[in-house]
């Protein structure tokens, strides 16, 4: 029986180098989340092309859909967990109803803002309609128990402790591979600003997504 296997990119916090990073998220087509903030940099005509990505080199009409948009909150609060009640539903519903009027589509993936949630806001999460939850916890690869507590593998950034002595571009081809071979899910994610901008990575993201297109392509990854 062929391993599961789950491979996908997701961005945070709608910043305006997002359609930079999306242009090369198509070039390799890989497929990702945006996750948006309402206070954001990108045009509704932006996060309209960021709903979809269609690649005009996928050969299957289901395959052409590329990207999608999750929910990321209102304003983005540094602690969700600090909200009251009425606050933390502002913060959460009226995100996802405005990304759903752009769109016009369904918005069932959101992105917890720093990472903080707690089952208050879990529990928030799935009142206000959606089906699964993205953490900022990095070095897993297995799927969750909790779609409202989905972890990822890598983070593209230099400077994280629980990387230890390896970087983010040895340590993620490290887990990409396993998750290829053995089966799992693998997410890599960032911030388009800190990859643009902060951290000039840019390059070196390039070159990991040419590798993980050659991976997808070698187990006929759809």
């Amino acid at each position: 029986m062929k391993n599961k296997i789950k491979i996908i990119f997701s961005v945070d916090d709608g910043g305006i180098n997002d359609m930079e990073l999306a242009k090369m998220l198509k070039k390799y087509r890989i497929p990702a989340v945006f996750y948006i903030p309402t206070e954001c940099d990108l045009t509704e005509e932006q996060i309209k092309y960021l709903a979809t990505g269609k690649c005009k080199k996928c050969k299957k009409e289901r395959d052409e859909w590329l990207f999608e948009v999750g929910g990321h909150t209102k304003t983005h609060p540094q602690d969700l967990k600090k909200l009251d009640d009425e606050e933390l539903f502002e913060e959460i519903n009226s995100n996802k109803l405005w990304l759903e009027r752009i769109t016009g589509k369904k918005i069932t993936k959101f992105c917890y803002p720093r990472g903080r949630y707690d089952d208050r806001v879990i529990e928030m999460v799935k009142k206000c309609g959606y089906k699964e939850a993205r953490t900022t916890l990095v070095n897993h690869t297995e799927f969750p128990d909790n779609p409202f507590k989905t972890h990822t593998s890598i983070h593209v950034h230099p400077e994280r402790p629980e990387y230890g002595d390896k970087s983010w571009i040895e340590l993620g081809a490290e887990m990409l591979d396993d998750v290829c071979e053995n089966g799992g899910r693998f997410e890599i994610w960032g911030h388009s600003r800190e990859i643009y901008e902060k951290f000039n990575q840019e390059e070196f993201l390039d070159d990991f997504l040419y590798r993980m297109r050659l991976k997808m392509n070698e187990i006929n990854y759809n």
